[in-house]
């Protein structure tokens, strides 16, 4: 579904494709994305124990894809937009199936313009970006 709707834009590369968690509804047309597009850099959060996702961790590294993995204080700068991660924290881990909260939290600024890109992330996570300073209510 994705795919199609990428063609039909007339876009035939992605640079950066970000993946939130590793449930299905997030990540499951994931290994065509990868495979269509090629990006060149797949972020993500932290590694769940899910049979699907260590799939696509090896799609991608079959691809040459860098896997790059963020927390919350991780800064970046891409092109003219700035990209902070807020979660999840560098001490959280889950070793059990995928769940909302294992989301990676971005925030994006360009310009005047800001986005926040939250995944599922629940109130868990919310709390604790709060507690750190990351986000204002």
């Amino acid at each position: 579904m994705v795919s199609p709707f990428l063609w039909s834009r007339r876009i035939r590369r992605l640079d950066i494709v970000v993946l939130s968690h590793a449930h299905t509804d997030h990540m499951g047309g994931m290994p065509a994305i990868l495979e269509n597009f090629r990006p060149r850099e797949l972020w993500v959060g932290i590694d769940p124990a899910s049979e699907l996702y260590k799939a696509l961790l090896a799609e991608a590294a079959r691809l040459g894809i860098v896997v790059r993995h963020l927390h919350a204080g991780a800064r970046m700068r891409w092109g003219s937009i700035d990209i902070a991660a807020l979660a999840p924290a560098s001490k959280y881990s889950n070793a059990g199936a995928p769940k909302n909260d294992d989301s990676l939290v971005l925030a994006m600024k360009f310009g005047k313009a800001s986005a926040l890109f939250e995944g599922d992330a629940e109130t868990p996570s919310e709390t604790a970006m709060l507690a750190a300073g990351l986000v204002h209510p």
